[in-house]
């Protein structure tokens, strides 16, 4: 998937600017859902993210319980790390992170 000038809020009214980069996605055409996925590549939000409001770049992985942040940068940021993610919580994103570093 390549994304070109993706704009954000067609995926959540939360956030704003667009989406760039190329993203590698693996699965089963009969299981397509998070935990069946596994994703990786890199990303670009021209707008940053909620608490990040500057232009930041990503590379990242999904192997369908873990969000590996191999590298995020934007100006005066860099950092690394991975959420776990609780795909069966329905009380929100925050909630839904079982663990991360």
């Amino acid at each position: 998937m390549i994304p070109t000038s993706l704009p954000l809020k067609t995926i959540s009214t939360n956030l704003t600017g667009n989406l760039a980069g190329n993203l590698e996605i693996t699965g089963k055409l009969d299981k397509i859902s998070p935990e069946y996925i596994q994703a990786k590549g890199n990303l670009q939000f021209s707008q940053g993210l909620p608490y990040i409001n500057r232009s930041l770049t990503t590379a990242i992985q999904w192997d369908g319980q873990r969000l590996i942040l191999d590298e995020i940068t934007a100006s005066g940021l860099t950092a690394k790390g991975w959420l776990d993610v609780d795909l069966k919580n329905k009380k929100g994103i925050l909630s839904s992170i079982k663990g991360f570093s």
